[in-house]
């Protein structure tokens, strides 16, 4: 794909918001992304183990899903070690009272999953080194 936010330009763009912020907003779902809601047998352990490591860096954690059982999955959250900072609501607010929400990346099953995890999975290392490059795995 020749476009500039192809996988490795997602990469190389959320390391340079993290080099200039030392932070990131990272949103994620609950069913089927971090939690097995629908019962499919589904490992969601990576993805837990990922934003407990977003967690531990004190990047900001949103949890954007339905209102359906929200104070449980909220709970759930906790109880996964990844307490959410935002729940259905993004923490920038734009001037212009756009509601559109704001995230650096969003872990979802619907919107690229694997692909975001990795994205994101490869700033965490180079979080966590200071020396760790886009494309490295």
């Amino acid at each position: 794909m020749n476009h500039p936010f192809n996988d490795k330009g997602a990469a190389e763009r959320l390391l340079q918001e993290y080099r200039k912020y030392k932070t990131l907003i990272v949103g994620f779902d609950f069913d089927n992304t971090i939690f097995d809601y629908h019962q499919n047998g589904g490992d969601y352990s990576e993805v837990v183990e990922l934003l407990r490591e977003c967690r531990r860096l004190r990047f900001n954690l949103c949890l954007f899903t339905i209102e359906d059982r929200i104070d449980w999955k909220y709970k759930v959250c906790y109880q996964l070690g990844i307490k959410p900072d935002y729940v259905n609501e993004s923490p920038v607010i734009f001037e212009n009272g756009g509601k559109k929400p704001y995230f650096n990346i969003f872990l979802d099953d619907r919107a690229g999953l694997e692909s975001a995890y990795k994205t994101l999975k490869q700033v965490v290392n180079y979080a966590n080194t200071e020396s760790y490059e886009p494309g490295q795995e």
